[in-house]
């Protein structure tokens, strides 16, 4: 080898082993620009799936999901699901509902975006169930109120009058209902008859639901009569301090001139006193008893006593019996007491005779604890003053004067409402006219909680009775005069109302049903439901008046009916 000094020469083979090395760098690196064979090629595109969750899919159905409107995807379960393409970094997506499921609505939310580095998890699609009404008919329930139906927490106040209902809120598909009773009215029981309350929803409206109300009463006690017992009540029983019913019998005893009873609410009765007649004792009481203010019981007899005119009586809860007046002492008194006794705030006892007095048409009297009596008011009828009081009880006004009705009496000897202080000076509030208005009230009025005072009549209306109202300045109205109509076979109301703590009115006639009698509520718009018609069996017959006792049921007798036909203790459920 030779070498050879040169300057410019050393300097060219200098740089092209520079450039030599550079080219043999690059190659190894791949080449410059786009060549290159073997290993030295560009790296293959990733991809990534799309895909989320799905909730609330009912089973047994299925949503068909589209990403970018297609690649679709039948979803038939919830939970998290994923399109099978995969999609390159830097491409869009869309996530869609293709084919919602049946009676349900799916919705898509965070269905779009951008694919980066990493698959897509985050779309979540909500599926809800189409909901749809659930309802149904109700029978029986009149324009009673209170009664209550529920769907779970769902509940409906169902309105007086109601025939058909719907609950509040509707019931999503494949969900289950069960409708039930969550309340009653005061005395219906209603219940969901044939099953129809329950069921799983199927995608259509839900209205075959039955709901059916009706009265439930049973008899208590079915009086006697002969010897031991009594029978034929003509007054209506009490709820006393103790808990226990108290009335009386017209007829029945040894003597059959009627008794005292005590029943118990289980229908175990008790014999107080048996009336004897003759000038010693009372009999033949047509009112029940009241309780004074010093525990013992007080009442009266049509009958009996030292004159033969009737008595007032007095008897302890152990039976012991006194008698406190004897009527027709003197001219003028009155004869034939009837209804049952007040104990106005004076502590004195006031009632009413059906005949005596001046006029012989029947007076308000007073009788104090220890037996003196006086007579407040003689009726004297004619077109200015009521007359003849039947079965006629006395009532006490929030204003402290005594409130009652005759009737007969008045312009048209139809009867009167009246007031009547207790030093003996009477207003008339009301003559009745017949019909339209009402005709010969008996029984007793009631102070409302409105402060009105309302009644019955056997008579006028559409001829077979009304329920009024009258005010304390005497502005009557005849709040339903149609029993001989719709909505039933109730005919001929007598002996008053009472308002229980629905703040209806409840009364029983002494016609319809046959003959029988019927039980009645009315609203103060005056509207009327029938509730109970008696007679089936051995089932009470004619009905005395109502209580509401202190488990908020109403109790009452009947004048016949029973066992042996002497009449009943009832209890309306």
């Amino acid at each position: 080898m030779r070498l050879i000094i040169a300057s410019g020469r050393t300097k060219r083979s200098t740089c092209g082993t520079r450039v030599a090395a550079l080219l043999a760098a690059v190659a190894a690196l791949g080449g410059c620009g786009g060549g290159g064979g073997g290993s030295g090629g560009a790296p293959p595109s990733q991809k990534y799936t799309v895909g989320g969750s799905v909730a609330g899919l009912v089973s047994g159905d299925s949503v068909v999901l589209l990403d970018n409107s297609g690649d679709a995807l039948t979803v038939s379960t919830n939970g998290s699901f994923a399109f099978s393409t995969a999609l390159a970094s830097d491409t869009n997506f869309t996530v869609t509902v293709g084919t919602q499921p049946t009676d349900q609505t799916c919705t898509v939310a965070q269905g779009s975006g951008i694919v980066a580095t990493q698959s897509i998890t985050s779309v979540a699609v909500t599926c809800v169930s189409a909901a749809y009404p659930l309802g149904g008919s109700i029978g029986g329930l009149g324009y009673a109120s209170g009664l209550v139906l529920a769907n779970g927490s769902d509940t409906l106040d169902v309105p007086p009058g109601t025939t058909n209902f719907t609950m509040p809120k509707q019931v999503a598909y494949g969900s289950a209902y069960d409708v039930t009773v969550a309340a009653n009215p005061l005395a219906l029981t209603c219940t969901i008859t044939n099953g129809s309350g329950s069921g799983t929803q199927n995608g259509s409206d839900q209205n075959s639901v039955t709901v059916g109300c009706a009265a439930s009463e049973s008899v208590l006690y079915s009086f006697a009569g002969g010897s031991a017992d009594g029978a034929t009540p003509y007054g209506n029983i009490i709820q006393a301090s103790d808990g226990n019913f108290y009335g009386t019998t017209s007829t029945g005893g040894p003597s059959g001139k009627g008794a005292i009873f005590k029943i118990t609410p289980d229908g175990t009765e008790t014999i107080l006193h048996l009336f004897a007649g003759g000038t010693t004792d009372g009999y033949n009481a047509t009112g029940g008893l009241i309780e004074g203010t010093d525990g013992n019981f007080y009442g009266s007899t049509s009958a009996g006593g030292a004159n033969g005119d009737g008595t007032v009586f007095e008897i302890t809860p152990d039976g012991t019996e006194t008698i406190l007046y004897s009527f027709g002492a003197q001219p003028g008194d009155g004869q034939a007491p009837v209804g049952s006794l007040l104990q106005a705030s004076d502590g004195n006892f006031y009632g009413f005779t059906s005949a005596g007095g001046n006029y012989n048409l029947g007076t308000v009297f007073r009788v104090t604890p220890g037996g003196t009596e006086i007579v407040l008011h003689p009726f004297y009828g004619g077109t200015s003053d009521g007359a003849s009081p039947d079965a006629a009880t006395l009532i006490q006004g929030n204003d402290g004067n005594l409130y009652g009705m005759t009737s007969q009496g008045g312009p048209s000897n139809d009867g009167s409402v009246f007031m009547l202080t207790l030093g003996g000076a009477e207003t008339i509030l009301h003559f009745f006219t017949g019909a339209p208005d009402g005709a010969f009230p008996n029984g007793h009025l009631i102070q409302a909680s409105d402060g009105n005072f309302y009644g019955v009549t056997p008579g006028g209306g559409d001829a077979w009775g009304t329920v009024f109202e009258v005010t304390s300045s005497g502005a009557e109205t005849v709040l339903y005069g149609s029993f001989g109509g719709s909505p039933g076979p109730d005919l001929d109301p007598e002996w008053g109302l009472v308002q229980a703590t629905d703040g209806n009115f409840y009364g029983v006639t002494a016609q319809g049903a046959g003959g029988n009698g019927t039980i009645f509520e009315i609203n103060s718009a005056g509207q009327v439901t029938h509730l109970y018609s008696f007679g089936a069996g051995t089932d009470g017959v004619r009905p005395i008046g109502l209580i509401q006792a202190s488990d908020g049921e109403f109790y009452g007798v009947t004048a016949a009916g029973g066992t042996s036909g002497n009449g009943t203790v009832f209890k309306l459920k």
